[in-house]
């Protein structure tokens, strides 16, 4: 149930803009109070900075209700605050994961949208009308406002608290642990799964209260999944059906899986062996195929006891006592670098396009479940 305004009106609002105050930015706090007014009482869920053909710059809102059960948007003109789209639909199950927790914790909550760009502007030094998307997310016992720029730059902010989190693919003193107390939380993972689930990613977390550690498990007869949530004694399991990327991954696990030889617990042995003194802040298998052959290899962030972070990887089908892992300094592509050659050129656009109004998930770079004009404008923006 959506309204928009006919494409003509549409358009000419467009021209009056541009031929105006186009340049204006009612800003993010203006949005989320004209959300809010729209829809009072109920929680505004997220805000996007969105730019269409005959529209022009618009913000978008998502607010939910309390019982989980509608998500409602509202669209609104940057320059002005004017209201022009809404809409209300049924929570899916799929939407029902990412929300309930968030509309758990959101009593805990101590700062607002306007606080935490605030402090990301202060911590970035970035220009708020850089900030593409703003949402509130839950994980690993947390509640962060996710704050995304136009160029893919990432930062959490701690609603309860207000400190900025960078985001970072790298183990470091903060986010890591020993491999032995990784291992302890693998186990608990699977004593709270229950038998056939089996570990494949893990990522960690600092908290004020502790280390959260989060594990997901996999069934490789039925290509569910569970995240198991642990922060001391406390657990959250949750069973889900992967779509998108992670259907991918576990699609290429599962075709794997009998020849896997090395399980997360002898993974993590392997690095305590390997690297004593050492921390770990993040595994995973994954599935490749590469010149004719099947691959299956675990991959782990490492802090060496030096404390220089290392990529690891490990073949997953080799005997634990015959396996060499090849360790690097850790490398970031960006985005949209599909070939991964170290450069967004005309190899990775010829590719985007091959796949474009699809939902094809390799190549959904900003992971709205569409390859569209919003992924092509990432990958220019990296160009080169």
């Amino acid at each position: 149930m959506a309204s928009r305004l006919p494409a003509v009106f549409a358009a000419f609002v467009a021209l009056i803009v541009s031929a105006s105050v186009a340049s204006a930015d009612i800003g993010i706090a203006a949005a989320a109070s004209i959300a809010r007014s729209m829809y009072p009482g109920k929680p505004l869920m997220g805000l996007v900075h969105r730019y269409q053909v005959g529209v022009g710059g618009f913000y978008s809102a998502t607010v939910n209700d309390w019982t989980n059960t509608y998500q409602y948007s509202v669209d609104m003109y940057d320059y002005n605050g004017t209201m022009f789209g809404w809409g209300m639909n049924f929570v899916t199950d799929q939407i029902a994961m990412e929300t309930a927790p968030v509309l758990e914790r959101l009593p805990l909550v101590t700062i607002d949208y306007s606080d935490a760009v605030n402090r990301v502007r202060e911590f970035t030094g970035r220009p708020d009308g850089s900030i593409k998307n703003i949402s509130l997310v839950s994980a690993l016992f947390m509640i962060f406002y996710d704050v995304r720029y136009n160029d893919t730059y990432r930062v959490m902010v701690d609603a309860i608290t207000g400190q900025v989190v960078p985001l970072v693919d790298t183990a470091t003193a903060v986010n890591s642990i020993t491999p032995a107390a990784y291992k302890a939380a693998v186990i608990r993972a699977e004593a709270l799964a229950g038998p056939g689930w089996y570990p494949i990613f893990g990522e960690t977390a600092a908290t004020q209260t502790g280390m959260a550690v989060g594990i997901m498990m996999l069934n490789p007869l039925t290509g569910n999944v569970k995240q198991v949530d642990m922060l001391n004694k406390q657990s959250d399991v949750l069973e889900f059906t992967p779509i998108g990327s992670l259907a991918l991954k576990v699609s290429g696990i599962r075709g794997q899986w009998p020849e896997l030889q090395i399980t997360a617990e002898l993974l993590l042995d392997k690095i305590n062996t390997i690297y004593p003194g050492s921390k770990v802040a993040n595994f995973g298998l994954q599935a490749q195929f590469n010149n004719g052959q099947n691959i299956l290899n675990w991959n782990a962030s490492v802090l060496t006891s030096t404390l220089q972070p290392l990529a690891v990887v490990f073949n997953a089908k080799m005997p634990v006592g015959f396996v060499v892992p090849i360790a690097t300094v850790p490398v970031t592509y960006k985005l949209g670098d599909y070939n991964q050659d170290g450069f967004v050129n005309g190899d990775d656009l010829s590719q985007l396009l091959t796949t474009f109004n699809t939902n094809y998930p390799p190549y959904d770079l900003n992971h709205d479940g569409w390859v569209r004009g919003e992924d092509l404008a990432i990958l220019l923006q990296n160009w080169g």
